[in-house]
């Protein structure tokens, strides 16, 4: 990969959970693997100085610096941002989440102006239910034209489009709104990308198909990923039209399933299901999710072929990569796939037919109940998507026995992908965005004077203090006074043995340390009593927060007596 120049270098932050990254470059899902190259890549050619983890805890802080570090620079820093530190975003300028829930962000950055940062996300699993809540927040939350939801493929960004415009049209009919709602976000298309082999492992594929016992002249078909037939495609249309295609050509075909299976026993129905209605293919399956497995499989095959037909599909990596690999690829004519592969050309593209709208509406409703759960919705709805098998059986056909028309396809598949889906690419298009992003922002506007800021800038999120201020008899204030509720040493002795009690550190990480409390125990036992406004004056400001809230700790613990108003005799 070719860096960018340190004029071009942009500072971004990662938000980072567990479940949004893959801790290997392979599986187990497509938006893991994407957030996880896309960080990768992003120090690697972005070539920033800084990269900002945004992370809960410093375990998670150290998992992200152990995905990026082999890809970093020696002089690049990596730095972790506690979650209560948002505020130290507006020294860094973009904050990208690996997800479409950018609204509540967005709710959260309201405490310290719009025009703080920016933020990114990524749409992907636009079926699911909570996503497309996510999608209708970002049309009622304080999204700005400094802000993305960057889209995979036009397909994608249609789909999104389209569930904007109805949830705008629902509020203008709802709150009898005469002008549009428009969407304060940008929608830019940015495409995934793969890293290009340097060379093909072709020693590897074939001491595999002579493992297999696999002839020179048999042809062998590959798919890799995650199979699930409720999530991902229907085995059946692949079977039925490789089954053809072996009676056509009269040729033996080896149909190898390189992935892993959710659930893992549904791999037995595979077998079985292949056995039943296709007796001419021989199945072989393989643990796709090991590197050295999955060059030599790569290697070993003749055609790729993935025949989607499920509306999770978002990403379409294992198809870049087995183009990267020069392999011809079948697919069928599916959401992202036309926008990868012309067809005769870089690929075949096998029609698919959709039902017409109402047909299977009312499923999208039981999922939203949860009276189906989402993979039975995703996966009922694929079972009335047709993939013309008559076409695909040709497609193989074709291939199988036209070995020059395979190396064409292939050699053309890879130009394909050099071109347009690499990290050099796609990361220049990243930091560009970053930068108009950056532009926007600053750029001078007659606004209003803000107004003094809100308690209610997250109206959904109200802070627990100010929503539920009824709930205890009174609220902590600076008159609020102070005093001991025992000797100071018996007290602090009192702190030091809770501090190995699991009950007394649950809160530990938002108090002042023990010395501290102890310090803080001292002074007022020293005053006699004394008010709270007395106390935060003997404290460094930089204690904020967590002075406030170990006085109300203290006093929970029965260390410390507060007595509100004027001053009381003991």
């Amino acid at each position: 990969m070719t860096e960018i120049s340190q004029e071009q270098a942009v500072e971004l932050a990662f938000l980072y959970h567990p479940s949004m990254y893959s801790k290997s470059r392979i599986g187990p899902t497509g938006s893991q693997q994407y957030a996880t190259t896309l960080a990768q890549a992003f120090i690697n050619v972005g070539a920033p100085n800084a990269v900002t983890c945004l992370a809960q805890t410093e375990q998670m802080f150290k998992e992200f610096a152990g995905l990026i570090e082999p890809y970093a620079r020696k002089e690049t820093r990596c730095s972790w941002l506690k979650l209560q530190e948002f505020a130290k975003l507006q020294q860094i300028g973009a904050l990208f989440n690996p997800s479409p829930a950018l609204a509540k962000l967005a709710w959260q950055r309201r405490h310290f102006g719009n025009r703080a940062y920016s933020i990114i996300g990524v749409a992907y699993k636009l079926s699911h239910f909570l996503v497309q809540d996510a999608l209708a927040d970002l049309v009622t939350g304080p999204m700005e034209p400094w802000d993305a939801l960057v889209c995979p493929w036009q397909s994608t960004k249609k789909a999104a489009l389209r569930e904007l415009s109805a949830y705008g049209e629902y509020l203008k009919e709802r709150f009898n709104i005469k002008t549009d709602v428009t969407l304060g976000l940008q929608l830019p298309v940015l495409h995934p990308f793969v890293r290009i082999p340097q060379e093909s492992n072709r020693e590897a594929g074939l001491e595999l198909r002579k493992k297999l016992g696999i002839e020179p002249s048999e042809s062998v078909v590959l798919s890799a990923g995650r199979f699930s037939p409720l999530t991902k495609a229907s085995p059946l249309p692949l079977f039925l039209s490789l089954q053809r295609a072996a009676e056509q050509t009269d040729k033996k075909v080896h149909l190898v399933l390189a992935g892993w299976f959710e659930p893992e026993a549904i791999s037995q129905e595979y077998i079985r299901t292949a056995a039943e209605i296709a007796p001419s293919l021989t199945v072989h399956i393989f643990d796709g999710r090991d590197e050295e497995t999955l060059k030599a499989v790569w290697s070993a095959a003749d055609i790729y072929t993935e025949l989607s037909d499920n509306t999770q599909e978002s990403f379409g990596l294992t198809v870049l990569e087995a183009m990267a690999n020069s392999l011809p690829v079948v697919l069928s004519d599916w959401a992202f796939s036309r926008e990868i592969v012309e067809n005769g050309k870089s690929g075949l593209l096998i029609p698919t037919t959709g039902p017409v709208p109402g047909l299977t509406d009312e499923l999208a409703l039981l999922s939203s109940l949860s009276l189906i759960d989402y993979e039975s919705h995703v996966g009922l709805v694929s079972q009335f998507v047709s993939v013309d098998v008559s076409q695909a059986a040709k497609a193989y056909a074709e291939l199988i026995e036209n070995s020059e028309k395979r190396s064409e396809l292939g050699k053309n598949a890879k130009a394909v992908v050099a071109a347009r889906f690499n990290a050099n690419l796609v990361i220049r298009q990243y930091c560009h965005l970053i930068g108009e992003l950056s532009r926007l922002r600053r750029a001078p506007v007659n606004e209003p004077a803000p107004a003094e800021r809100s308690l209610f800038t997250y109206p959904t999120r109200l802070d627990t203090a100010v929503m539920f201020a009824e709930y205890s008899s009174a609220t902590l204030s600076p008159e609020s006074v102070l005093r001991l509720h025992g000797s100071a040493d018996d007290l602090k002795d009192l702190v030091g043995r809770l501090e190995a009690l699991y009950f007394g550190t649950i809160a530990k990480s938002m108090l002042l340390p023990v010395a501290e409390l102890s310090k803080l125990i001292d002074l007022i036992g020293e005053k006699g009593e004394c008010s709270l406004s007395d106390v935060t004056l003997l404290y460094s400001s930089a204690h904020g927060k967590a002075l406030l809230l170990s006085v109300l700790w203290l006093s929970k613990v029965g260390c410390i007596k507060i007595v509100e108003g004027a001053r009381v005799a003991v």
